[in-house]
């Protein structure tokens, strides 16, 4: 029942928001949206029962009333949406612009995916055992300043190398 409350909130909360693009404001996409609030609001009222019971539930309560807890889950929440909003600027940009083929596409993010899945576990298992949770901190700051200094040379390299018009000509490449 939990697990069917959940994807029933979710997915009136997400159907919505992607495929509304030219019914944005009608009734029918407020109405999901409210439905969907609803329906994980009885999630939450679900969850709490069970819990209360002595049954497993599927989010454990207890663990928010932990201070660190949420703000790792923000966190996480906030890392894992710029590495996918990044991947899919990068996938877009390799299919899109030179063309490559899906399979040369997904070639090309490998190394980048093996790094990512390495490194988590050497910190998980290695550095923060030894090191602390600081270490977390110090990687996703680090992967922050990475992705910034990186999109800021790729946009120093795009408009170095875009072309250029004078008085709405295009210019010879």
């Amino acid at each position: 029942m939990g697990t069917a409350l959940a994807v029933l909130g979710i997915g009136l909360l997400v159907h919505p928001l992607i495929g509304s693009g030219t019914a944005g404001g009608s009734p029918q996409v407020w109405g999901a949206l409210a439905a969907g609030v609803v329906v994980l609001a009885a999630f939450g009222f679900h969850q709490h029962r069970r819990g209360a019971r002595g049954r497993s539930a599927l989010i454990e309560a207890g663990l928010f009333r932990c201070r660190g807890f949420p703000a790792a889950l923000a966190a996480a929440v906030l890392f894992f949406a710029v590495v996918n909003g990044l991947t899919m600027v990068v996938v877009l940009q390799l299919q899109l612009g030179p063309h490559t083929g899906v399979l040369s596409t997904g070639l090309t993010l490998l190394p980048w995916s093996c790094a990512m899945a390495v490194s988590s576990w050497i910190a998980g298992t290695r550095l923060v055992p030894r090191h602390g949770s600081w270490v977390m901190s110090a990687g996703l700051t680090a992967q922050q300043l990475g992705g910034t200094l990186g999109i800021a040379l790729l946009g120093a390299i795009f408009l170095h190398t875009a072309p250029t018009t004078r008085r709405n000509r295009p210019v010879p490449c």
